[in-house]
Parts: C-alpha cells; sequence; structure tokens
C-alpha cells in the first residue's frame, strides 16, 4: 500500500544553484498517480526537472510522498534499535570479515579513520529459496548473515521489506533519471539486473561532549561509489548529516550545509557511478556526519548499486570530450569495502579514472 505525506509548504520550485541554501524537498506525488490529463502531466515533468536540476547541483535531495508507508518506516526504525541494543558477544556472532563485507561490524572505517558508529549490512540475494549462505548466494560482498531469529522474530522481515521498498523507488528514480540524459526510461535496467545493492542500519551512540570539539566523526567525508543512495534518517528527527556544497572539500569552493530530517522524507544522493555515467554532469556529493554528542541516533541507508559485471562509463549522448576511462564495478566495490574493512592507504576514487587528455586540462586551467 502507498503512503502518502503532503507537505504544502514544501512543494518545490527548484531554481538556480545560488538561489537554494540547501538541497531541495521533493513531493514525488504525480510519479504515483495513474491519471494522464494535461495538468498532471506538467506536473510529472516538473517533478522530473527537479529531480536532475538537483543531481546536477547538490547532488543531494530529499522526497516527500515517494510511496514507502509510514508503517513500513516504524517498523524499521524499531527492529533496529532492538538489534543495536543486543549483547555484544551477539552482535559479534555475525560481525563481518575481509571475505565478507555482510553482517555487523563496529569498526569501519572511512578515510582511514574508524566511524564513531555502529552498522549492519544486508545485500542482494540472487536466489531467495536458497540457504543465505548457499554458494549460490555467496557473491563478491560475501551473504548474508542474520540475528537469532527467536531473539528478534521480526528483524529480517522488516528489514527484508524496506529493503524491497527502496529497490522499488531507486528503480523508479533511475527511469527518471535516464531521462533526464535523454535516454530511454529503461536505460539503467541492464546495468542494474542483478543489481549488487545493500542496506545499511547506522547506529551512532552518544558520544562524550568533549568530541564535539575534536575532529572526530560519526562518519569521515567521503562520496558513495554507486549509483543512489536512498536513506531514511533518525525517525525522532536526531540530526547529524551534512553535505559539501561545493565541489570538494580540498578545494575550498563551499560550505558544510546540515540535511536536516524531514519527518516522513527520504533523503537520496547519487553516487561516483552516476556522476561517470553523467560525465560530470551530475555530482557525488562528499558529505559526512557529526557524532552524537546530544542523542543517540540511527539511520539506514540503502545503497542502489550495479551489478558486478557492469563497466561504467560516460553514457554515450555525452558531450566531449568524454572524462573518465571505463570503470569495472566489480573491481572498484572491491576496493572500496578493503578499505572500509581494514586501512589501506589512500582510497580508490573515480579521479583515478579521469582520461589524460582531462587532466591535462585541468592542469592548464
Amino acid at each position: 500500500m502507498l503512503m502518502f505525506i503532503i507537505f504544502p509548504c514544501l512543494l518545490l520550485s527548484v531554481g538556480a544553484r545560488d538561489i537554494l541554501s540547501e538541497p531541495p524537498v521533493i513531493d514525488l506525488t504525480a510519479l504515483f498517480e495513474v491519471n494522464k490529463t494535461t495538468k498532471h502531466n506538467e506536473e510529472v515533468k516538473r517533478v522530473k526537472e527537479a529531480i536532475g536540476q538537483a543531481c546536477g547541483t547538490w547532488g543531494f535531495f530529499q522526497v516527500v510522498n515517494h510511496g514507502i508507508s509510514l508503517q513500513t518506516i516504524e517498523d524499521m526504525h524499531t527492529t533496529m534499535l532492538k538489534f543495536f541494543d543486543l549483547p555484544e558477544a551477539a552482535k559479534k556472532s555475525i560481525k563481518v570479515s575481509r571475505n565478507n563485507s555482510r553482517g555487523y561490524n563496529g569498526k569501519e572505517l572511512t578515510k582511514q579513520k574508524v566511524d564513531m558508529k555502529e552498522i549492519f549490512d544486508v545485500g542482494h540475494k540472487p536466489y531467495p529459496d536458497l540457504p543465505d549462505n548457499h554458494p549460490q548466494n555467496t557473491v563478491v560482498d560475501g551473504f548474508n548473515q542474520w540475528p537469532d531469529s527467536e531473539t528478534l522474530p521480526h528483524f529480517r522481515p522488516a528489514v527484508e521489506n524496506f529493503y524491497t521498498q527502496c529497490n522499488l523507488l531507486a528503480r523508479l528514480l533511475m527511469s527518471v533519471i535516464a531521462e533526464d540524459f535523454n535516454m530511454p526510461a529503461s536505460f539503467f535496467e541492464e546495468p542494474f539486473n542483478f543489481h549488487t545493492s545493500f542496506l545499511r542500519l547506522n547506529y551512532y551512540p552518544l558520544q562524550n561532549s568533549s568530541v564535539s570539539s575534536s575532529s572526530a566523526l560519526g562518519v569521515s567525508r567521503h562520496t558513495d561509489a554507486g549509483g543512489l543512495t536512498l536513506l531514511m534518517q533518525d525517525y525522532e528527527g536526531v540530526s547529524g548529516l551534512e553535505v559539501y556544497s561545493g565541489s570538494k572539500e580540498d578545494a575550498g569552493d563551499g560550505e558544510w550545509v546540515p540535511v536536516l530530517p524531514v519527518p516522513g522524507s527520504l533523503t537520496i544522493n547519487t553516487g561516483d557511478m552516476l556522476q561517470v555515467w553523467s560525465n560530470d554532469i551530475y555530482k557525488a556529493p562528499e558529505h559526512r556526519v557529526r557524532p552524537s554528542v546530544r542523542q543517540k541516533r540511527y539511520s539506514a541507508p540503502f545503497f542502489y548499486n550495479p551489478n558486478y559485471a557492469s563497466i561504467i562509463e560516460p553514457i554515450p549522448v555525452s558531450a566531449p570530450p568524454l572524462r573518465y576511462r571505463p570503470i569495472s564495478w566489480q573491481t572498484f566495490r572491491q576496493n572500496r569495502f578493503l578499505g572500509d574493512y581494514e586501512n589501506r592507504g589512500v582510497e580508490t576514487q573515480i579521479d583515478d579514472f579521469k582520461n589524460e587528455m582531462v587532466e591535462v586540462e585541468a592542469q592548464i586551467e
């Protein structure tokens, strides 16, 4: 069942980037309506244009009336709290390893720094009727591990339902993005068949107040590796997420802007692979999470990622010059995970795949 929440004050008229002081909020109602009146078609066009504009400016936007029910979100929130309240031994019994990125981790790294949070990851299961650890369900990322069903009987159903609903919404948004690229709405179906998406549960424990004056972060600044990220921010409205308004903090061309939770919304951001596909028209935004020094914080990002066989490169209609060499998603994803699991030095970035001519032009500028 679809759930629609109306926020009249948030209906957006997206303009140039300098008009917006924060990522926009976009109402998706029109994308779910079936009537084909002229007024409706104009509204659909406006929503699609707003999404394309947001992807090319902030790389961040929030959506309301997105089709995921409030009950699904509430169930996800409730079961997440129960999981992270488990004894440490119970959580560590399904701990990630160097060969399996799925499960519990209390010491993930971002940019060679340990995040001030705990996580639980679950990913796409190719053959639902087979056991989670069956060889055919053991993919490059590993296989799904779950807490004891007698201890948390509602955990797996709630997580799998939220995962499924996020997958459906991500497919819809990617069809809109394909049209923004002047491609058929089905353009991204092939690279995302047998997708490698995963859902992460985040818990940011309460930190000592002295942390707020240090350089420690809940999650260090980074870009997401894949296609799209759909984030359920803290259900209680606890903030912490920030996006950089410029290109990257190292360039010093912007500032850190809070992305405050909007009740009932999901927060969307573009990833590295969409920046490559768009030939830099879209932006994979650098973002970070502040440490929780006043209240505990929970969130659940769904990372919509291509299939392992995908080779990512600027789409054919991109204006020359093509700024990137082809990228193997499998190799890129593996390198990112290993960098999160252990300190492997400099993290793999899409800039590593810039075409030589583009790099020369950048040096001249």
